[in-house]
């Protein structure tokens, strides 16, 4: 897992007009992103965009402020 509590935990403690758009892709794996984003404040700040394609993952990959991969 890539602690998305720790992430979206540390999206939350930023200044609102600081918080990036955190995505989400892939399976849900029992973490409800919404559910947790409201939980934090954090609004439309964060989403779960479920499986992509891998072209459009190459695409996205490139537009996000801040990007968190499992290596």
């Amino acid at each position: 897992r890539k602690n998305s509590d720790g992430l979206l935990d540390a999206v939350a403690s930023l200044p609102a007009a600081d918080r990036p758009l955190v995505v989400f892709a892939g399976p849900a794996a029992g973490f409800d992103v919404t559910a947790e984003a409201a939980r934090r404040g954090l609004g439309d700040r964060a989403r779960h965009v479920g499986l992509v394609s891998d072209e459009l993952a190459r695409a996205r990959v490139r537009e996000p402020t801040m990007l968190l991969a499992e290596v």
